[in-house]
């Protein structure tokens, strides 16, 4: 079995006020679709999500993370939380191939806001963490060097997960706003 753990932690200037800000970012389908590697599958209007992270390592390996979730806003002190939640959505077929694997994992996200001046200050926090097991051709490998590989291509991955979201948030917003 695999544990792959990824985290991340930045804070970010985004270009509007307080306010606005945090009403763009309550917007979670549309904030989880500008996640990279991360396609929206279900929601109910219970803030109840199932999420896909899909992507392919090595330029053979098929990923397939589902992760079901549940949005909390909290308007008194203007954070917003994504986190791991069963939400009764149906359950994942987890497995492993010759070249991929599928299962189900742990998504968590916290972001906080904060005025400053005429921009928001938001600090985002950012983890994604499964465990299923070696596919097939990696079984070869010695345990420690598949560990070693599981954990750089997670951090890497987690890397650009999070600074493509900053970036395609303030795009996005900026896009909308012209």
């Amino acid at each position: 079995m695999i544990q792959v753990t990824g985290t991340y932690h930045r804070t970010f200037r985004f270009p509007a006020d307080l306010n606005t800000s945090f009403h763009y970012f309550r917007d979670i389908p549309h904030i989880l679709g500008l996640i990279p590697h991360i396609t929206l599958l279900q929601s109910s209007p219970a803030q109840h999500y199932r999420m896909l992270y899909h992507t392919t390592e090595l330029g053979l390996y098929q990923v397939k993370i589902y992760c079901d979730l549940r949005a909390e806003v909290d308007e008194q002190t203007r954070t917003l939380r994504i986190h791991s939640q069963q939400n009764g959505f149906a359950p994942v077929k987890t497995g492993v191939s010759m070249y991929g694997l599928t299962g189900l994992g742990e998504y968590s996200s916290l972001s906080t806001f904060r005025e400053a001046g005429e921009q928001t200050e938001i600090d985002y926090q950012l983890r994604l963490h499964f465990g299923v097991p070696a596919p097939l051709a990696l079984r070869l490998l010695p345990r420690g060097a598949l560990e070693s590989l599981a954990s750089s291509i997670a951090n890497q991955r987690i890397v650009e997960i999070a600074e493509g979201f900053i970036r395609r948030s303030i795009q996005d917003f900026e896009e909308a706003r012209a």
